[in-house]
């Protein structure tokens, strides 16, 4: 059941990580941090529909590539949506600091 190349997607969890999980060096935590990136770069954006197409197309990431994991079963790689939801949490999370950062240098510029 959801075993590496098995063609079967585990979804044993779906939802936030505990956070054991994600105080941790693992799998979880990882997939958390390997987004903030992307969505710190996303908050930091400039106003514009093509920040919603990012948006979307960064959010439609996750899906894609675990979709891949579970189709293409020679790549011998386990599908599981567990995946997903730590890359989801890692993008919001990343949003919300470069939105954050964004909000701070707008609002100190020269007085």
């Amino acid at each position: 059941f959801g075993t590496t190349g098995s063609g079967i997607c585990d979804l044993s969890r779906i939802g936030l990580a505990p956070l054991g999980q994600l105080i941790r060096f693992g799998d979880p935590a990882l997939n958390v941090f390997l987004y903030i990136p992307l969505g710190a770069a996303i908050g930091m954006a400039s106003r514009s529909r093509y920040r919603i197409l990012l948006a979307v197309g960064a959010a439609a990431l996750p899906f894609a590539i675990e979709g891949t994991q579970l189709v293409v079963t020679w790549l011998d790689r386990a599908c599981q949506s567990s995946d997903v939801s730590d890359n989801l949490t890692g993008l919001v999370i990343g949003a919300l600091i470069g939105w954050l950062v964004l909000f701070g240098l707008e609002g100190s510029g020269p007085a």
